[in-house]
C-alpha cells in the first residue's frame, strides 16, 4: 500500500509538470519500480541503484559524523579523526 502511495504521489508531480523527484529510504526494488514507470528524473537518498541518480551527503561519505553512520552510505575517509589530529597538533 505504502508503495503505491509513493508511486502515485510521483505521477501527481509528473502530471503537475516537475520534472524530477527524490525517493528517501524505500526498498530498492520499489524505487526501481517507480523509476521505471515515470518520466522524472529519479533520484535515489539510500533507495539503491534503481533510480536515475543517487546522492549522498559529504559528511556521511568523508566520516565526518560521529556515532551514527546511514546504512546506505559507504565512509570513503575518516575525516573525524583527522580533525581529531590536527587539533591536537594544535
Amino acid at each position: 500500500d505504502s508503495a503505491m502511495q509513493i508511486f502515485e504521489a510521483v505521477k501527481q508531480y509528473e502530471a503537475a509538470g516537475a520534472i524530477g523527484a527524490e525517493i528517501e529510504v524505500v526498498p530498492v526494488e520499489v524505487a526501481k519500480s517507480i523509476s521505471e514507470r515515470t518520466s522524472l528524473i529519479m533520484l535515489s537518498m539510500g533507495a539503491g541503484t534503481g533510480c536515475d541518480a543517487q546522492y549522498l551527503f559529504a559528511d556521511d561519505v568523508l566520516g565526518q559524523n560521529r556515532g551514527h553512520m546511514p546504512r546506505h552510505s559507504k565512509v570513503y575517509r575518516n575525516f573525524a579523526a583527522e580533525y581529531d589530529r590536527l587539533q591536537a597538533e594544535r
